[in-house]
């Protein structure tokens, strides 16, 4: 029973790692690169599972996203937060080279926020009823129901992949970015720095 059950998670990973993998392209169309920072470590992470991280520079506006296979889950983990980079870099390459940067702001930010929830405002019913498990791939016990399902989970993270743009903005009602320098560390007054345009 062991020997299976182990076969099982095994096989869970390696649908979500190919399935995920297949959907890079669409990252990368809405301007997502991999993470460039230091303790960015994509690929396999033993007791964890598979991690992936991302970023996109937009203006003063770091995103970073992550997305986590738990080793014990049939599921994604998709985590979403911004950051404020001050002063002003020109391009994603200009914070890489001026710092070994924290990519682990974005589980110690405070503004992390879990996909597909974000996508909707703080609206229980929708975030309870309607998902209550995220990113899950169900179990079904014919061979053609489990496809059927996974073709369903692929279908919906590449669509909210797709429109994360949406994703922002709701972040944006929730939440205020951190400022950080170019170093990745928090400027803790507003009076090191002048007044950014906030997300309309």
């Amino acid at each position: 029973m062991k020997s299976k059950a182990k076969s099982k998670k095994k096989s869970n990973l390696r649908i979500l790692k190919d399935m995920f993998l297949e959907l890079l392209p669409v990252l990368h169309n809405q301007g997502f690169v991999e993470s460039p920072f230091v303790n960015s470590s994509p690929g396999w992470h033993p007791w964890l599972g598979y991690i992936y991280d991302f970023a996109r520079l937009d203006e003063s506006q770091l995103e970073l996203f992550s997305v986590i296979i738990p080793i014990r889950s049939a599921s994604y983990e998709v985590r979403y937060t911004i950051l404020e980079v001050y002063p002003k870099p020109n391009n994603i390459s200009d914070i890489k080279n001026g710092c070994e940067f924290v990519i682990k702001s974005i589980t110690d930010n405070i503004g992390t926020e879990r996909l597909p929830y974000l996508f909707y405002e703080q609206n229980i019913i929708q975030r309870v009823f309607m998902y209550p498990s995220g990113y899950i791939l169900k179990f079904r016990f014919t061979k053609w129901g489990r496809r059927r399902q996974e073709q369903k989970l692929f279908e919906r993270v590449k669509s909210d992949f797709e429109r994360i743009d949406k994703a922002k903005k709701n972040w944006y009602k929730r939440h205020t970015p951190i400022v950080v320098d170019w170093n990745g560390d928090p400027i803790s007054s507003n009076s090191d720095k002048p007044n950014a345009d906030k997300e309309q």
